[in-house]
């Protein structure tokens, strides 16, 4: 059979939210299907994306499925899709579980696949006699042909070394990353977060209007509300929206900005008093309350 490279083109900032080491490496040897069809479809979360490249990298380097699913956290079916797939698609356009009509073909698949051949040539070849499935499915089902299910169980994988367990960041959690200050986050945490800073120009700008944004809040300079408008409201900015609906409530904002008055003191004060409310189980009357808050004041 003939091998190659499918095609997987990614946005900057989903290329940056890998695991640190993970590289854009090679991909299962299977012929590359043209370019419209070797990329992801769908919403496709970067956790996703993730585990399916280094699935496929780690394939290549020869471990089997059972280390790579234990290594990625994934059940060895969904590492047997991902080694079969050319491309990463959405959970919601793969969803159709329709029939295909694969089996109709597979004697002749048989048979051609001992010549010099590709998958992309046999796949042109079946979709002309009507094939009705996309190229995806007819690389899953081709390899389970050819290799009976067991794509990996091949390889001399004995002497490898044990995988280390990864880890993932959710975009919840390098939000909190991306926003906590310095000299406040874990070892691997920080490394993790200067990495993902030098990939992704356009997370460092986010990352960087965001602390900024804090910042106007303890300066509390007259003016420095409209020039941060200005810079995150710029053509391209990630947060250029959340700009625009700062400005429409300009005055408000920029009051908390440069103004010492605080209303923090009366919003403790009033947490304080549910706080007592609810650890008194409902048996407060006004007396009461008025006595316990007074003695817990002084």
């Amino acid at each position: 059979m003939g091998s190659g490279q499918a095609g997987l083109p990614e946005p900057e900032e989903q290329k940056a939210i890998k695991e640190t080491e993970l590289e854009a490496g090679e991909t299962l040897s299977l012929s590359s299907p043209t370019e419209g069809e070797a990329r992801m479809v769908g919403n496709v979360g970067p956790d996703r994306q993730f585990k399916f490249q280094k699935a496929r990298e780690l394939h290549q380097q020869g471990y089997g499925i059972k280390a790579i699913a234990k290594q990625l956290g994934a059940g060895r079916k969904t590492i047997r899709k991902y080694l079969a797939s050319e491309c990463l698609v959405s959970r919601e356009i793969n969803g159709s579980r329709t029939l295909t009509n694969f089996s109709g073909f597979e004697s002749e698949l048989i048979k051609l696949s001992q010549t010099n051949t590709t998958y992309l040539n046999l796949f042109n070849h079946i979709t002309e006699k009507g094939f009705n499935r996309k190229y995806s499915q007819f690389c899953e089902r081709m390899n389970k042909l050819i290799n009976d299910g067991k794509t990996a169980k091949t390889r001399e994988n004995n002497l490898l070394p044990l995988l280390k367990p990864v880890k993932t960041w959710s975009l919840s959690k390098l939000a909190f990353i991306a926003l906590a200050k310095a000299g406040t986050l874990k070892e691997e945490d920080q490394k993790y977060l200067d990495i993902l800073l030098q990939k992704s120009l356009e997370i460092k700008h986010s990352t960087d209007l965001a602390h900024s944004f804090r910042q106007l809040f303890v300066a509390k300079e007259e003016g420095s509300l409209t020039e941060w408008i200005k810079t995150a409201g710029a053509e391209g900015s990630a947060l250029k929206g959340f700009a625009k609906g700062i400005n429409q409530d300009y005055e408000a904002v920029n009051q908390a900005v440069i103004s010492t008055i605080s209303n923090g003191q009366v919003e403790g004060q009033v947490n304080r008093l549910k706080t007592i409310k609810r650890n008194m189980y409902g048996r407060v009357g006004f007396d009461l309350l008025r006595k316990i808050v007074l003695a817990n004041s002084g």
